[in-house]
């Protein structure tokens, strides 16, 4: 079953796989291929590895971009696409009350988020689920086997649009 680890925890293990200074959402795009559910040409759609919910989707522009004035409309528009399949994976899949879609990033280069242009689509659970909550990683994130990530990633494989 899917258990919560501490922030630190989530923070050590990042801090092996990515390099001090790389962006984490550029770190993703180009050399993150597990857990890939969709690569488009302008974004791709992973599941988020340190999830505050179980079955946490980022969908990541591929080119660096920190503002949505940055952004041209053919990113946008597969951005927004994108974010909707994700979030329609997501409910069907696993059933969650609703799913909260958020571009939070940074300022800068943290180890929960990345100036980096992306999208979280969260699904959440329990009624008393609050974004102050769910956008967090002052509780912990959650943590698999690599089964159970397998499971979850075939699953919503299986039904994307």
């Amino acid at each position: 079953m899917p258990h919560i680890i501490t922030r630190q925890q989530a923070i050590s293990s990042i801090e092996k796989e990515i390099p001090e200074g790389e962006c984490i959402a550029c770190h993703l795009v180009s050399k993150q291929k597990k857990y890939v559910l969709h690569q488009g040409k302008h974004t791709t759609v992973i599941l988020s590895e340190y999830p505050r919910c179980w079955g946490q989707a980022m969908v990541i522009t591929h080119r660096h971009v920190t503002s949505f004035t940055e952004l041209k409309p053919e990113e946008w528009n597969e951005l927004s696409q994108n974010t909707l399949s994700a979030a329609k994976a997501v409910e069907q899949v696993l059933k969650p009350l609703r799913c909260y879609i958020a571009a939070t990033g940074a300022g800068e280069n943290m180890y929960s988020s990345t100036p980096h242009l992306h999208f979280n689509i969260t699904p959440v659970y329990h009624k008393t689920d609050k974004p102050s909550v769910i956008f967090t990683w002052e509780h912990g994130v959650y943590a698999a086997t690599a089964e159970e990530w397998t499971g979850l990633y075939e699953s919503l494989k299986k039904v994307w649009i």
